[in-house]
């Protein structure tokens, strides 16, 4: 049994239940969007309805075709790619599928994510440390699209993850970022005694250096959303 991906953006709308004046949305793209992969990630799998467990969301699917034969199941989840979250449909394939079955499936998970599965998941709200967030899988117009694993890679410009490999990906960028926030644990541990050993004189500007290096130590220790290029660049 064979393995392919279908991929597609990911929108998202905050509403921030810590400041009673944002009464309204603030959407966010993809790349914050990165930053709550876990929480989505838990959301999906919660809305994953009883009697999907065999075929996903190919239990939907009520063509007598080559697709409903050649696809065994389809699973929706998220994953980063480039620093941003996307979308991400793993399919099980008893076989390659030509290009007018692709269209079918794309149809048909395009479907799901706008009137299926994505418009009642569309509606959850979704609790973060930051607030509550909204998710959708689809939006009209020219921002939404479906690829497979080949058009993906062309499209953004950065090589996709086989599955064989995504395990030693992980595993590399775990230990980029491990060695990152030593790094900033480190620098913040050397840049907040500053204000006790400058003149007077200097301590504004010493201050200001304190509050840049303690907001990146925040910000690192709480998004996850970096690829291991970033990382590197980064460290």
């Amino acid at each position: 049994m064979d393995k392919e991906k279908l991929y597609s953006p990911i929108f998202c709308t905050y509403w921030d239940d810590k400041d009673s004046m944002h009464d309204y949305p603030y959407y966010f793209n993809q790349n914050e969007a990165a930053a709550f992969r876990n929480e989505i990630h838990a959301a999906i799998l919660k809305e994953r309805s009883k009697g999907e467990e065999k075929r996903g969301l190919m239990t939907y699917y009520h063509a007598d075709d080559s697709v409903d034969r050649k696809v065994k199941s389809l699973v929706v989840d998220v994953e980063v790619h480039g620093g941003k979250l996307w979308t991400a449909a793993e399919l099980e394939i008893a076989e390659p599928l030509t290009g007018d079955e692709y269209d079918a499936l794309k149809d048909f998970l395009e479907n799901q994510y706008s009137d299926g599965f994505g418009e009642g998941f569309a509606q959850r709200y979704i609790k973060t440390e930051e607030g509550e967030i909204k998710v959708s899988t689809w939006k009209f117009g020219d921002e939404f699209f479906i690829d497979n694993q080949a058009e993906f890679a062309a499209r953004t410009g950065f090589a996709y993850l086989a599955p064989d490999n995504l395990q030693t990906a992980a595993a590399e960028i775990g230990e980029l970022h491990a060695q990152l926030l030593e790094r900033a644990d480190k620098n913040w541990n050397d840049y907040r005694h500053l204000p006790h050993n400058t003149t007077p004189d200097n301590l504004y500007r010493v201050s200001a250096t304190v509050i840049a290096h303690r907001d990146a130590h925040i910000y690192l220790n709480k998004y996850k959303g970096f690829d291991a290029e970033q990382l590197k660049c980064l460290l």
